[in-house]
């Protein structure tokens, strides 16, 4: 997630449209924090990882609906999945 964040905010910086880089980042952290809340530890490693993952997602999440209500909404280029 920090390189795909940092990635979008250097191609930001760069004024190039991150609109579809966003909107398929915040798809991402929504399917992957359920699969991550369902997953069962073994150890307090594994554990504190987890924890950690679910934390980072959620913050990513975050961060990503904030970016997405300055960034302008653009024409659709691509095909929908």
């Amino acid at each position: 997630l920090d390189e795909v964040t940092s990635n979008i905010d250097y191609a930001y910086s760069r004024k190039l449209d991150v609109r579809d880089s966003l909107e398929d980042l915040e798809k991402f952290t929504l399917e992957t924090i359920p699969v991550l809340e369902k997953f069962k530890p073994k150890n307090d490693i594994e554990r504190v990882a987890i924890e950690e993952a679910i934390e980072k997602a959620k913050d990513t999440q975050a961060e990503t609906k904030e970016a997405l209500r300055s960034v302008p909404k653009t024409e659709k280029k691509r095909k929908q999945q």
